[in-house]
């Protein structure tokens, strides 16, 4: 299932979304898409006439500055949950369509263990009902610059999202094996670090270790290059980007939420659409559209305007 760059007309500067999903899963999490809706969403791209690339070979394209069809998605995966093999890959199968898989090197054949590691200390806070001293001043700021959207939410329903997620945290992710099934069928494999870090929290010589070492063991054991690189929870720096780079991956992405501009873009950052369950059939639809970019900034002036 290799992707046919020289088979797509070049004729569109369209802006490409990059869809990120994790674990295909029931639990209803931030990191969780369900059967339904990740079959329904590929269903779209299929009845819609959508192309799919890899990452990598979305990289190759933009630094070519090849134009880009006009109905292009690429659609990732983060972590390297088994249900993405088990559950998302005969969909793809299904409707021909390849994809990104990033993994975590030091995780793979276990579990996803970084989730209850930097989630534990707040949960614990959470499940007290956030009235014991627990949490410090330094570990709620840092909490915040994490992860805003949680850092938002009421002790109880903090306590409910930290919950799903430690449960996806002990899903089972994929073995070598398995990756290696993924690749020889055209799938690329890129890295996400090895052991999930914020990058951007690191010193230059551990962000350096963190690239270097998941982008050796991967090309030891699956044997392609591996030239994509994607920053652990989106967390990276102008730093961190120049150190990625300086070990010869040819591109990396964020979980910033925009679709890519094929005249304007950053190599090193490239944004891209978290998918969970409430991308509907509409919101799905809004985001793969031009006016995608006006619904993301309405909802940060509505947000300020609410505070």
């Amino acid at each position: 299932m290799k992707s046919t760059i020289a088979d797509i007309p070049r004729h569109s500067k369209t802006p490409v979304p990059i869809l990120c999903y994790h674990s295909i899963d029931t639990t209803g999490s931030l990191l969780s898409t369900s059967p339904r809706v990740f079959s329904n969403h590929m269903l779209h791209l299929k009845r819609h006439g959508y192309t799919t690339l890899t990452f990598g070979d979305l990289v190759d394209r933009l630094s070519a500055k090849t134009l880009m069809p006009p109905k292009l998605a690429v659609i990732t995966f983060d972590d390297g949950y088994r249900n993405n093999r088990e559950i998302a890959l005969p969909i793809l199968k299904r409707y021909g369509f390849t994809a990104t898989f990033f993994v975590v090197t030091d995780a793979v054949g276990k579990r996803a263990s970084w989730i209850e590691r930097d989630f534990s200390t707040v949960l614990g806070w959470a499940r007290e009902g956030g009235h014991t001293g627990r949490l410090s001043e330094n570990h709620r700021k840092i909490f915040k610059s994490r992860n805003a959207y949680l850092a938002s939410l009421d002790k109880t329903a903090l306590r409910k999202e930290l919950e799903k997620l430690v449960l996806v945290g002990h899903f089972p992710l994929m073995s070598f094996s398995e990756l290696s099934i993924l690749s020889s069928h055209g799938f690329e494999i890129g890295a996400h670090s090895h052991t999930h870090p914020f990058l951007a929290e690191l010193t230059e010589n551990d962000v350096y270790k963190e690239a270097r070492r998941s982008k050796e063991m991967l090309q030891n054991r699956l044997r392609p290059p591996v030239t994509s690189f994607c920053y652990p929870s989106g967390n990276y720096s102008t730093n961190v980007a120049h150190i990625v780079a300086t070990l010869g991956y040819s591109g990396a992405c964020t979980t910033e939420r925009s679709s890519v501009s094929p005249s304007n873009h950053n190599i090193y950052a490239l944004p891209r659409l978290l998918m969970h369950d409430s991308y509907d059939a509409h919101k799905f639809r809004l985001c793969l559209s031009r006016w995608f970019p006006l619904y993301v900034f309405a909802q940060i002036i509505w947000k300020r305007v609410k505070q």
